[in-house]
């Protein structure tokens, strides 16, 4: 009887911890002048979050998710909203970081990657996404919004970059083009290969994508997924012939390598280079 209390009381203690989120990463009272939360803070894990964001979950749990926490902030008349999502590792927060943040305008006096406007903030630092919005947009708000990213900031431990981003040559990328892909929705947002998860990335591998300028102003497409085998990403060039999208046609395939046409006459390429492949798009001439 005493055994079976003390694993109720341990799993009653598991639950807790596991409902409190990231709460003591949130923005303490007066955070910034007069501001203090309103309300306790909610936290959303799993497939939960569909009950957080309408219509946008599924890119969460695709990139990997694990929780968001939610804590309402006032002052007076104003509100702010803001959310802390805790993902897999560091690729997936930058992966949806990127898809979000549009052309960067940053504060000076915030040293961690962000975007601040009128009524929002997006903040990425190593596996955490931060995003506080407000309905309005009343002057000095963006000034708020960048104390607030900064107190969640600040509890942030630093982190490296994700390795993934190695995977990409640095000559010639267009920084703002970056993209982090481990699914058909992340994909489908640059390109369409094919339907359904046509890279076999199944939300555990990583894809990573960046246009490139040539020498002649022309720009193509890169994207390099990295498979834990040389037999894995072999399945997935295998995977992206047989479902290769009708606007593309076949000019040649095999065990390693696959070279197709879009409807405008542009060819791209899909090579597999141990546990990689490497597809290149929008070439104007045939790849070597």
């Amino acid at each position: 009887m005493r055994w079976f209390a003390m694993m109720a009381a341990t799993l009653v203690m598991s639950v807790v911890v596991k409902a409190a989120g990231d709460g003591p990463m949130l923005p303490p009272d007066g955070f910034a002048s007069g501001w203090a939360r309103e309300g306790m803070a909610k936290v959303y894990e799993g497939e939960a979050l569909y009950d957080h964001i309408d219509g946008g979950g599924e890119a969460f749990l695709e990139m990997g998710f694990e929780a968001c926490t939610v804590q309402r902030y006032r002052r007076g008349p104003e509100t702010i909203s803001l959310d802390i999502y805790r993902m897999r590792d560091s690729a997936a927060a930058l992966g949806i970081y990127l898809a979000s943040c549009g052309q960067e305008t940053p504060d000076k006096d915030l040293a961690e990657r962000h975007t601040v406007g009128r009524n929002q903030i997006l903040l990425v630092k190593g596996r955490y996404y931060v995003v506080a919005t407000s309905p309005e947009a009343s002057p000095g708000l963006a000034k708020v919004l960048t104390a607030a990213g900064r107190a969640v900031a600040d509890k942030i431990p630093a982190a490296e970059p994700p390795p993934c981003l190695a995977l990409l040559p640095k000559e010639g990328l267009e920084p703002r083009s970056v993209r982090i892909v481990r699914g058909p929705i992340g994909l489908q947002a640059i390109v369409t290969l094919g339907e359904g998860d046509v890279l076999l990335l199944e939300r555990k591998a990583t894809a990573v994508c960046g246009d490139y300028k040539g020498r002649g102003g022309e720009v193509h497409t890169l994207i390099v997924a990295e498979y834990p085998s040389g037999q894995a990403a072999r399945e997935a060039l295998k995977n992206l012939i047989q479902r290769l999208d009708p606007t593309l046609s076949p000019v040649s395939a095999g065990d390693r390598s696959l070279v197709f046409k879009d409807g405008k006459g542009r060819l791209g390429k899909a090579d597999v280079e141990d546990a990689r492949l490497v597809i290149q798009l929008g070439l104007k001439t045939a790849p070597p």
